[in-house]
């Protein structure tokens, strides 16, 4: 869905794959803007007069649906389904309202003094800001909740949630940065994924992996940070700024300057790297060599499973040989040690081994190189 100049005013158009051409949703001599967008539901807002409003349209219906009817402006609608959500005011303060098909109202989500915005929506889980005396803080609600939850009550500003499935995430001040928080349906507190120096910006979050942007000495980088990780992961490292991180799933995409300081599109879902190595290029049958071999990124891999795999002498295939976990070696590199025992009564040859990564987390799975034992 996008929003095109026909004469004075611009209008809501969509189209679809397998459309001979655009559908034109409105024709009014006012403008429509902020055409947004799930399955085949749109909503849009109209500043008709004397107030905005909001309309919606999904394929199928004859003419688009006004659900905002009060007395009030209503603006910035999202869209998750048939669930919509905007900023309404009640005559006095910015109020959060949802409605979906077949509602015959919109409801009301809050109700007190504090002015609230930046709503968002996925699934049947809304979340906003709004103003708590002087800072502003971070809300949410799920269809059946019987009151909205309070996720933060902090003595500094929370701003800007996002929300994917019960996963919230935002940026809050820290009393001179602002740093990168979540939260998720079920927790007690919210957790704080960054520290230190430079203000982190435009949060984004697809299940459970955010992505964001911050100053890395003089220059924006993209960094993202999953659930279970010990610390965010830097994936720009270069002496140009990234900004406008996206994310779905594991993959991230951002525009970043180049050398000729054009803005370029970026992407990268991060895969890991192993190394092997062997204390002894051969060994006697009943006897024990070491296997051995670092891992990166670290210390993300601390902890994760790895294993090692074997081609025995004479065969074409590889075979698995056992799983390994990821240590803390010196300096935080993620290290793994695997003691190999060649057993009486097996064959004397090459041995052929390899370190594999089969990708129990964000990261995609991987190989090592091999190295080469023989058995005598």
């Amino acid at each position: 869905a996008w929003i095109t100049a026909v004469g004075p005013a611009n209008q809501i158009f969509t189209w679809k794959s397998g459309d001979t051409t655009p559908t034109q949703l409105t024709n009014g001599s006012v403008s429509s803007w902020n055409p947004q967008v799930s399955g085949d539901r749109i909503v849009w807002e109209t500043p008709l007069v004397p107030h905005d409003r909001i309309f919606t349209w999904k394929v199928g219906d004859s003419h688009p649906t006004t659900i905002s009817t009060d007395l009030h402006d209503s603006r910035i609608p999202q869209v998750s389904g048939d669930r919509v959500v905007w900023t309404g005011s009640d005559g006095s303060n910015d109020q959060i309202f949802t409605w979906k098909s077949g509602d015959t109202t919109p409801t009301q989500l809050t109700h007190d003094a504090g002015m609230h915005g930046d709503v968002q929506i996925d699934g049947d889980r809304v979340t906003w800001d709004g103003i708590v005396g002087s800072h502003s803080q971070i809300f949410t609600w799920k269809v059946g909740d019987s009151a909205v939850t309070t996720v933060t009550a902090a003595s500094q500003n929370q701003d800007l949630p996002q929300v994917s499935g019960d996963r919230i995430a935002w940026v809050g001040s820290d009393g001179t940065y602002y740093q990168v928080r979540t939260w998720k349906a079920g927790d007690s507190q919210p957790t704080t994924v960054t520290s230190g120096t430079g203000s982190r910006a435009d949060v984004q979050i697809s299940g459970n992996r955010l992505v964001w942007f911050a100053p890395v000495g003089p220059y924006n980088q993209v960094l993202t940070w999953k659930v279970g990780a010990s610390s965010p992961t830097t994936l720009t490292f270069d002496q140009n700024s990234h900004f406008d991180p996206r994310v779905s799933g594991d993959r991230v995409v951002w525009v970043g300057y180049d050398s000729d300081f054009d803005g370029e599109i970026h992407t990268a879902a991060p895969s890991v790297s192993l190394t092997i190595k062997t204390n002894a290029s051969s060994c006697r049958i009943g006897r024990e060599f070491i296997l051995s071999g670092v891992g990166a990124p670290s210390p993300a891999l601390v902890g994760r499973m790895m294993h090692v795999d074997v081609k025995k002498p004479g065969k074409s295939y590889w075979s698995y040989s056992s799983n390994r976990i990821v240590y803390a070696g010196s300096g935080g590199a993620a290290s793994w040690q695997y003691k190999y025992t060649l057993k009486t009564g097996m064959a004397k040859g090459t041995y052929q081994f390899r370190a594999v990564y089969d990708a129990d987390d964000w990261y995609a799975g991987c190989m090592s190189t091999s190295v080469n034992v023989v058995a005598k």
